[in-house]
């Protein structure tokens, strides 16, 4: 009994401290407080792209610019252009769950996106009650995914895995995502100090082949040109706002034999900041961009 009692009072102050406060921490609830403003915070801006038609603009960009290669290699039996039309001419519609609305497809079921087959220029509903979903926020390379799979419902289309939907929105994978800002700044940057780009840019260049050292730097001058053009497009800046001062120049000149090749890389100063572009052999134009201090 006398050991009981000694223990208890020893432990006392241990007790007291441990239930200090009306409440305990606990990592629940926080996790909880986070995933709830990350909810609030997608669906705004997920409403945002739809309602401004942001995602409509980077949709089409994407699609006019992909090259014939590419557009080729996913078997589609109508062209980008016929994609942008039907964009352009479709209404974005978004459910009011207040009033008992929904996007219902074909077979009665809810979904998070639906649109009729074989319904050209036809509206396309989104539910953003299902933006979190089966413990998963949908993202914005999702986001775009499926609008490109409910355009493909358009042309009669099913895509049931969402792989075309998934390869043409991944055609843009090199695109800043988020340009939902509003400034030209943060669209370029996504509120960082510098990022990459990564533009496919073969069908950029200039006309008329010449097999000269003084044609390849300006064909390259005028792919780096129309990138930098390009981006800023996309990011919603205006071109008069560009103020571009572009310099190329040949680098690593090699010779085997008869045989000369080079590399060539760009520095751009622009108005918000300055470039260098290099270009792989894949005809991709790869952009460095460091914001002024």
């Amino acid at each position: 009994m006398k050991t009981s009692i000694l223990a208890i009072t020893l432990l006392a102050p241990i007790l007291a401290f441990a239930g200090q406060g009306k409440e305990g921490g606990t990592p629940i609830r926080v996790r909880q407080n986070i995933n709830e403003a990350a909810l609030k915070t997608v669906h705004n801006n997920i409403r945002y792209m739809l309602e401004s038609n942001v995602v409509k603009k980077r949709a089409k960009y994407i699609l006019k610019y992909t090259s014939t290669y590419q557009w080729k290699k996913l078997g589609l039996e109508f062209s980008a252009s016929e994609m942008i039309n039907d964009i352009n001419q479709s209404e974005y519609y978004l459910a009011d769950k207040s009033k008992g609305e929904s996007c219902v497809d074909k077979y009665g079921k809810e979904k998070f996106a639906t649109a009729k087959s074989n319904d050209l220029g036809g509206r396309v509903c989104f539910d953003l009650s299902k933006v979190y979903e089966r413990g998963h926020l949908v993202s914005y390379e999702e986001l775009l995914a499926i609008v490109f799979h409910e355009h493909l419902h358009h042309f009669g289309l099913e895509d049931i895995d969402h792989e075309i939907g998934t390869k043409l929105s991944q055609l843009g994978n090199y695109l800043p995502m988020n340009i939902i800002h509003g400034s030209c700044r943060m669209n370029l940057t996504g509120g960082m100090d510098s990022f990459n780009h990564r533009l496919y840019a073969d069908d950029f260049g200039s006309s008329d082949f010449q097999n000269t050292d003084e044609w390849y730097l300006q064909d390259y001058k005028q792919k780096s040109k129309t990138v930098i053009e390009r981006i800023y497009e996309y990011s919603g800046c205006e071109k008069s706002d560009l103020k571009l001062n572009l310099k190329c120049q040949r680098i690593f000149e090699t010779r085997v034999g008869q045989i000369k090749t080079s590399d060539f890389i760009c520095k751009a100063q622009t108005d918000q900041g300055f470039m260098y572009l290099t270009q792989d052999m894949l005809g991709f134009i790869n952009v460095s961009f460091s914001r002024w201090d």
